[in-house]
C-alpha cells in the first residue's frame, strides 16, 4: 500500500511538459535500402533521399537492415590501422620501427585501408541481399 502511495506521489511531482519529441531512428541512419516490388531491385540510399526505385524510378519500401558483422570488422580494421599509424608515430611502442620511413607508413596505410575497405564492400553486398529477401518477404514477389 506504501509503495503504491510513494508511486502516485512521485508521478504527481513529476514536472509536466507538452515537449514534442523526435521519434527515435536506428543507429544505422546513415543508409537506408529500399525494395522496388515492382521490379524486385533493391537499392541503398542516402537518409534524405526520397523513397524511389533507381532502376525504375517507382516508388518503393523502406527495408530495415542491421549491420553485418563483415561491416564492423571493416571498421575496426581501419580505426586499428590509424592507431598503429599514429602511435608509431608519436609514441615510443614497439613497432615504431615498422613507421619510421614515409615509405613504410603509406604502404601500412594503403594495407589497413585496402583490408578495411574489402571487408566494407562486401558487408554492403552482404547487407543488399539481406534487404532484397526481406523485401521479398513483406512486400511480395516482383510481378514481372
Amino acid at each position: 500500500m506504501a509503495l503504491q502511495a510513494n508511486r502516485k506521489k512521485r508521478l504527481l511531482l513529476r514536472p509536466r511538459c507538452d515537449a514534442v519529441f523526435k521519434p527515435r531512428r536506428p543507429l544505422n541512419g546513415g543508409v537506408k535500402f529500399v525494395y522496388c516490388p515492382s521490379c524486385g531491385h533493391v537499392s541503398m540510399l542516402a537518409r534524405l533521399e526520397r523513397d524511389v526505385c533507381q532502376n525504375c524510378r517507382k516508388d518503393a519500401r523502406v527495408v530495415r537492415v542491421r549491420y553485418p558483422w563483415q561491416t564492423l570488422v571493416g571498421i575496426v580494421i581501419i580505426l586499428a590501422g590509424t592507431a598503429f599509424l599514429l602511435l608509431g608515430q608519436t609514441q615510443d611502442v614497439p613497432w615504431r620501427d615498422l613507421t619510421a620511413t614515409l615509405p613504410l607508413r603509406i604502404g601500412w596505410f594503403v594495407l589497413f585501408v585496402g583490408a578495411g575497405l574489402v571487408f566494407s564492400m562486401w558487408g554492403a553486398r552482404v547487407m543488399r541481399a539481406i534487404a532484397a529477401k526481406k523485401g521479398r518477404e513483406q512486400f511480395g514477389e516482383a510481378s514481372t
